[in-house]
């Protein structure tokens, strides 16, 4: 079984941080998905690698919604989800379920929509979970415009975490053993962790062509060395959320 990145998401209560992204050279679309629990969902889509999706999420609960305060990281099958779940569920508890897509106007007939296999008894700061996207006619194809961003970056290539015993298990059930305190994903993306008793996102880091025009032109924090490369942070105003890192590679 292999598994590689689809996506993250950082809880963004008016999607402050989304906006700040916008001011550091991100390209910002109107797109908007309501999940139950009032959780209105934006995002930052990513160039394909491979014609596979790479993005940012940002989530803003609405009135008397369901806050789960946690940010969240979801893989992708290499292939196709349910016959991975079942060889999975006798390695590791999990469960398997379907969304339509269009869920608020049909919960009852089974229509194009996302499976999921989540962890219902893992208890963590990280929700960790597999997507998989069925097709559909009505759904759009990632517009190149969208993923296009004026500060020319491209690719999320790292992840700094802080892992629970629980959390190193559980990536070692669907990564295989850490080496080095890493785990390796497939298209050359990798997980660092330090050893935690409460796991969290650190931070994203993601790869620019050109850290000059980001640095001279966009809106930033601070800028530090990041494995002897310069790169620039861009803060979360949400604390306990992922920053983001920004290197030229």
């Amino acid at each position: 079984m292999k598994f590689r990145f689809d996506h993250t998401y950082s809880a963004d209560q008016n999607f402050k941080f989304r906006k700040k992204l916008g001011r550091a050279g991100f390209y910002l679309d109107d797109r908007k998905i309501e999940h139950p629990g009032k959780n209105f969902c934006q995002f930052i889509m990513m160039p394909l690698v491979n014609n596979r999706k790479q993005y940012l999420e940002f989530i803003h609960v609405g009135a008397g919604g369901i806050n789960g305060n946690q940010s969240g990281f979801s893989l992708a099958a290499m292939k196709r989800l349910e016959p991975i779940f079942k060889k999975l569920n006798k390695r590791i508890l999990c469960k398997y379920e379907h969304k339509n897509y269009d869920w608020k106007k049909n919960k009852v007939d089974r229509l194009p929509g996302w499976n999921f296999v989540t962890f219902p008894k893992h208890k963590s700061k990280i929700f960790t979970w597999i997507t998989e996207y069925e097709a559909s006619k009505g759904r759009k194809k990632q517009k190149k415009s969208v993923s296009e961003h004026p500060n020319e970056v491209y690719k999320i290539s790292e992840f700094n975490m802080n892992l629970s015993p629980r959390d190193i298990q559980l990536y070692e059930t669907l990564f295989g053993r850490a080496v080095n305190k890493q785990f390796f994903l497939p298209e050359k993306r990798i997980i660092n962790f330090s050893k935690s008793k409460i796991s969290r996102i650190v931070s994203i880091v993601m790869n620019t062509k050109n850290l000059k025009n980001l640095v001279q032109n966009y809106n930033w924090d601070k800028l530090i060395i990041y494995k002897e490369q310069p790169a620039v942070v861009i803060r979360n105003p949400n604390p306990i959320m992922w920053d983001v890192l920004i290197l030229e590679r």
